[in-house]
């Protein structure tokens, strides 16, 4: 099952190495708005394969929403007894299909973390990309180590659960994680009982594209989203301030840029640095420049949304 908007090459990569794969028994994409270019890409694929279902869902979701509810959506389409969520981006590699249902075939409970390390431009990652990626590595250093931390910090875009338990846990009331929604539904498989596994064997490359601006917008939605769920999960999911603890100068200069104005100005004149580093090749100065930028955007909208509620 694979939710996706405006990146017609990139799902149909994922598609066809989908159909590729003996196990597969469905894919269903949902085209999270409207998006001609997408259907015209998929339409030879679906007319020679009846196993393609392509659907839409006619308006795109909320701006942080990123897509949960297309999610959703086609897991309630998809027939198949496991379904394995995909996001648009992430391309498998090997039989990754075969992989996760060989997981099921022993346990209707469990819910499989599978693989996806980031990719980018052949010659390097951007700045933005390397920041998501160590992210993403230490979050799967925590998998290995102790695979608990799966349901607690679940990462989308290559994940499977048996279609039941995935009903069951979207039937469980939603806090409304936003751009958390992985995490959210982590939880909430958690408290249907399922446990999870983690394995690195389960691979599908992420081809990052999000842009410097889309990152610094992505802070936002983090930090909106982490209030959301620690306000409906406070033993488990940690306040934003201490999920993401703040040095004395970043506090600083957080308070500082709350105003609009004072924002307007350190955005544009830290993204025009990052930029120049860049072109320049100076990646350690870009990336303390990406990450000053999506620290004081997360900041800005702690303190914007905790003042709210």
């Amino acid at each position: 099952m694979i939710p996706t908007i405006r990146r017609p090459e990139l799902v149909r990569s994922v598609v066809e190495s989908v159909l590729a794969d003996p196990a597969t028994v469905q894919v269903v994409v949902v085209v999270d708005g409207v998006d001609a270019a997408t259907s015209a890409a998929l339409a030879p694929i679906a007319a020679a394969d009846d196993r393609l279902l392509v659907t839409a869902t006619g308006a795109g979701g909320p701006a942080l929403e990123r897509g949960q509810r297309a999610r959703e959506h086609g897991v309630r389409l998809a027939t198949g007894k496991v379904v394995l969520a995909l996001d648009d981006d992430v391309v498998p590699t090997g039989r990754l299909v075969s992989g996760h249902a060989d997981w099921h075939a022993g346990a209707d409970d469990l819910v499989v973390q599978g693989y996806m390390p980031v990719l980018g431009d052949r010659r390097r990652l951007s700045g933005p990309a390397r920041l998501y990626a160590r992210g993403y590595e230490r979050t799967c250093a925590r998998f290995t180590a102790d695979p608990s931390h799966v349901l607690r910090s679940l990462w989308g875009g290559n994940v499977s659960a048996c279609r039941d338990n995935w009903l069951a846990a979207l039937d469980r009331p939603a806090a409304g994680g936003a751009y958390h929604g992985d995490l959210e539904l982590g939880l909430r498989f958690g408290q249907a009982g399922l446990r999870a596994i983690f394995d690195p064997r389960l691979r599908a490359d992420h081809w990052y594209t999000r842009s410097l601006g889309q990152l610094v917008d992505d802070a936002r939605g983090s930090a909106v989203g982490q209030l959301q769920l620690h306000e409906a999960y406070p033993a488990i999911v940690d306040h934003p301030r201490r999920a993401v603890p703040a040095t004395r100068a970043a506090a600083a200069l957080a308070i500082v840029t709350r105003p609009a104005a004072s924002w307007a100005v350190a955005r544009t004149a830290l993204q025009g640095l990052s930029r120049a580093a860049s072109g320049l090749h100076l990646d350690r100065i870009e990336d303390r420049l990406v990450r000053a930028l999506w620290r004081l955007s997360f900041e800005r909208a702690v303190h914007q949304e905790g003042s709210r509620r």
